[in-house]
């Protein structure tokens, strides 16, 4: 509680924004201590399901709260639409790839997505395979920037369209944690049509 107080002093000083990292793992009644201080929570598209496994509808997250793609310590969504974490898992545990049911899981995860933007007029025609992520990527992007949530926010391997995630949580060798560089330079790499029209999907939420 004290803390809380100090931040919402601190932050109404500097005129900042605070953002709490509420994923799961906080105790109860947390998140209202939370509110009542209004210091963002975080909601992840990937978590925002209701009790069946359903996507949530964009218009229906938490105000208060920063809309994300991903984080970090996830794969991006071109990479959870093909799996490459569930294949990294079973790399991990000895197997040379994912189960089939795994897989099979995945693609039942990806189509609940998919049938979510369409609903909500973000996504257009039947999902796109696994091979060919990036229609995923746009409408994920897409649906964040539909929240009413104060912030969005698309890590920079989704708004390229990037597979591996920057970290694999539980690892130390085993994965090149903060290690990968990109294949074109960042200001390049910016510039490119789909980042582009990515941008300019959040660029409309600030003016709306």
């Amino acid at each position: 509680d004290d803390l809380l107080r100090l931040i919402a002093i601190e932050a109404d000083a500097a005129g900042a924004l605070v953002i709490g990292e509420d994923l799961g793992t906080v105790p109860e009644g947390f998140r209202p201590a939370m509110a009542a201080r209004s210091v963002l929570g975080m909601r992840v598209l990937a978590f925002e399901r209701d009790h069946h496994g359903a996507f949530i509808p964009p218009e229906c997250w938490q105000p208060d709260a920063l809309a994300m793609t991903s984080t970090h310590d996830m794969p991006p969504v071109a990479g959870w639409w093909q799996g490459g974490d569930l294949d990294w898992q079973a790399r991990l545990h000895g197997a040379p790839a994912a189960t089939q049911e795994a897989h099979a899981e995945r693609q039942a995860d990806t189509a609940r997505l998919w049938q979510a933007a369409t609903i909500a007029g973000l996504a257009f025609g039947p999902p796109p395979p696994s091979e060919q992520p990036q229609p995923a990527v746009d409408a994920a992007i897409a649906t964040i920037a539909a929240t009413p949530c104060a912030l969005a926010i698309a890590p920079v391997e989704d708004l390229l369209g990037l597979t591996e995630a920057p970290n694999l949580p539980g690892t130390i060798d085993e994965h090149p944690n903060w290690r990968r560089r990109l294949a074109t330079p960042l200001p390049e790499a910016l510039h490119q049509q789909p980042v582009v029209a990515r941008l300019a999907t959040l660029n409309r939420r600030t003016r709306s």
